[in-house]
């Protein structure tokens, strides 16, 4: 009996890994990815187990069949790995700076503006901040985010620059607005992710839950729905609604780092910028020219880096000078 329910949990683990890795080279299809999501939803640990897949895999974006030895061998990898634990990035009070702003002086009864709090991400891959309500934020590199000493009190309020992935704590008594130059995004309590690029285009991605995106002025303007993105253009002045896969932008809640359609030079360029090394490189890939999706964990050493570009390039080895 022993026997038949490890054969029968074997066989689930291999039909799910099997659509993880179809998900992750963009070809599961719409029934398999309903599947494989509602597997993700049963559990935190799904979504764990995900993100170490991701963590570990670098599948050819030209799609490699569905019964290649490579994907084999590349699952084989993540269930030996399974218990590696994560890494968090996690900030201390200290890293919040305080600016208290203009106190008019001339006035009888000075008035004193609200103390904002900011907080930014210069370099790191991945910035984990909780908000004073609970909330949990992952701040991307480049990011920046405010508040004043008002949040949590009728309403929570922030102001964001770059990108984030929020998680927030559930209130419907005082909700949780993300303010963008052209638009807002209320929320009550759920998963979604929010870009500000440079251009001044905006992005907005739910994962769970439910969000209304507002005006400048706060008026309603429409909702949007679990793996629907609304995108700002801002010359148009109108928002654009797409379907999207959700799995990626939700890696950024496990440390992982995603690389999407690169090849093994860049690959080597972003491991000798993040940790100040340098790649060698011995041989020629049989595949050169490929592009790969290329995903580690934040807390990866450079030399298993270089050890899983080798995995992934037949044909060459790699090691790392510090």
């Amino acid at each position: 009996m022993m026997k038949n329910t490890i054969s029968k949990n074997k066989t689930r683990e291999d039909a799910v890994g099997r659509l993880i890795i179809a998900r992750l080279d963009r070809s599961i299809t719409p029934e398999d990815n309903d599947i494989l999501q509602a597997w993700l939803d049963e559990s935190p640990e799904h979504w764990r187990i995900y993100a170490q897949y991701a963590a570990m895999s670098c599948v050819l974006t030209s799609s490699a069949p569905a019964d290649s030895p490579d994907l084999d061998r590349a699952w084989n990898r993540v269930r030996r790995k399974r218990k590696t634990p994560m890494m968090a990035v996690r900030i201390s009070v200290a890293a919040l700076i305080a600016l208290l702003l203009c106190m008019p002086l001339f006035l009888k009864k000075p008035v004193v503006e609200p103390r904002v709090q900011t907080i930014a991400n210069i370099d790191n891959p991945s910035m984990h901040v909780e908000l004073p309500d609970g909330t949990d934020v992952w701040l991307r590199p480049g990011s920046r985010l405010e508040y004043d000493d008002s949040f949590n009190v009728e309403e929570r309020k922030v102001r964001l620059t770059g990108e984030a992935y929020f998680d927030v704590e559930k209130n419907p008594a005082v909700p949780f607005y993300v303010i963008m130059p052209d638009f807002r995004v209320r929320v009550l309590g759920t998963e979604f992710d929010v870009k500000l690029s440079s251009s001044g285009a905006s992005e907005v991605v739910l994962a769970r839950g439910s969000v209304s995106l507002q005006d400048a002025a706060g008026n309603n303007l429409f909702r949007i729905k679990p793996g629907q993105k609304a995108t700002w253009e801002p010359a148009e002045q109108v928002f654009d609604v797409s379907e999207t896969m959700i799995g990626d932008i939700l890696l950024v809640k496990y440390g992982v780092i995603s690389m999407s359609d690169v090849t093994v030079s860049q690959i080597i360029e972003e491991i000798e910028n993040r940790y100040g090394v340098t790649v060698r490189q011995q041989g020629t890939p049989s595949d050169e020219g490929k592009r790969y999706n290329f995903n580690f964990q934040s807390g990866a050493s450079p030399q298993s880096l270089a050890e899983q570009l080798g995995f992934i390039c037949e044909g060459a080895t790699f090691t790392i000078e510090e």
